[in-house]
């Protein structure tokens, strides 16, 4: 691409887009939205639209069809945001590979509890967990944008589910540990999604 970006917003919220650079056009109505679009008949836009990458379709059939109609032709711009914000450098890789080791010591960390409470035939429920969890985050000098998902049971199979603080989560037949200590051990299951992936994505080391 070549040339000065434009950002064509609504008069109502004129600076939504005052962190990015180019040159603002701004509209009023559908009227003038038609002709700031018409001024770019015969280019080729990127969208939030991909065939391959559902999470970044983000553009609906109204908006697409009134660019088209406005003589723009529409492409995917799923390759464009991987180029521009999927791409890590140097100090993202360190990063991440950094919040990775943390996080499965944390991993070890909150099932050792889990199975200490077991042991001691105690009550544990999954909004505990997920305060072990956060407040070793915090302890590992880590930040993370949502609390981890800690499931048991019937939750397990609701892969965003978050524990309410109001209600005390399930009993202790219910939530359990997969550790299996010393012989003739049950084995209990519950869903603690820490994972190499996770700690890619959900939590990430400051930089500095």
């Amino acid at each position: 691409a070549e040339g000065d970006p434009y950002r064509i917003v609504h008069g109502v919220e004129s600076g939504a887009l005052d962190s990015l650079p180019g040159v603002l056009l701004g509209y009023s109505s559908r009227v003038t939205l038609e002709e700031r679009l018409a001024a770019f008949k015969g280019r080729r836009v990127g969208v939030h639209w991909s065939e391959t990458v559902s999470a970044i379709s983000y553009l609906d059939l109204g908006t697409a069809d009134l660019l088209r109609k406005s003589g723009l032709t529409l492409v995917p711009g799923d390759s464009l945001i991987q180029r521009l914000q999927g791409i890590l450098g140097a100090a993202d890789i360190e990063s991440h590979e950094a919040a990775g080791t943390k996080l499965h010591e944390i991993v070890r960390k909150v099932w050792a509890r889990i199975d200490e409470r077991y042991r001691a035939k105690a009550r544990v429920t999954e909004l505990e967990v997920q305060s072990w969890i956060h407040a070793y985050i915090n302890e590992m000098g880590m930040e993370t944008d949502h609390p981890p998902i800690v499931a048991s049971g019937i939750h397990s199979n609701d892969p965003h589910f978050g524990p309410d603080p109001a209600q005390t989560g399930p009993s202790p037949k219910t939530m359990s540990s997969s550790s299996t200590s010393g012989p003739g051990s049950p084995r209990r299951e519950a869903f603690l999604p820490i994972s190499p992936g996770w700690a890619s994505m959900g939590a990430q080391c400051p930089k500095g």
